[in-house]
């Protein structure tokens, strides 16, 4: 897990979760993850969980995780919803790399799907209440679209971006 920090030493602005090998439906012990959501959210600041992160927020507030037939691997056709502060200027349909062999199968109640693959496959959530958001692909690895959204995460963050 990575904080980010603003020019204050040790005031947390926001979280990012990121990736992981493990997977959900391997049968992992999800009570500590679990508990480490309800530990999160207690920050009160926007929260951002990549690929296994993503996982994480989705199951960690009651939507359900399923397994790949086949595990993804590379870039992959995605649709967001670029009306969302995360996605704020990018084109509807982005090309971002992929590398899970977990899906979220339902969003937790309160969330909005804000991605997703021609298939009908969740890709991305965000609660816009409590600044909470979830994608299912790795922003870090995915050209300009990625660090474009590494930077609206830094604004809702409100830390200053270098453009």
């Amino acid at each position: 897990m990575v904080k980010v920090l603003n020019e204050r030493k040790g005031e947390i602005k926001g979280i990012i979760m990121g990736g992981s090998i493990l997977n959900y439906t391997d049968k992992l012990c999800v009570c500590s993850i679990n508990n480490n959501m309800v530990a999160l959210n207690s920050f009160n600041v926007p929260i951002l969980g990549i690929c296994f992160g993503f996982q994480s927020v989705i199951f960690g507030f009651g939507g359900l995780i399923g397994k790949l037939d086949k595990k993804q691997y590379g870039f992959k056709k995605t649709i967001i919803d670029n009306e969302t502060p995360l996605f704020k200027g990018l084109d509807k349909y982005q090309k971002f790399k992929y590398f899970n062999g977990d899906y979220a199968e339902e969003a937790p109640p309160n969330f909005k799907i804000i991605a997703n693959t021609n298939n009908g496959i969740i890709q991305g959530v965000e609660n816009s209440e409590k600044k909470i958001y979830g994608v299912q692909f790795h922003p870090e690895v995915s050209n300009e679209s990625g660090e474009k959204i590494l930077k609206n995460f830094m604004e809702i963050c409100k830390i200053k971006v270098n453009q």
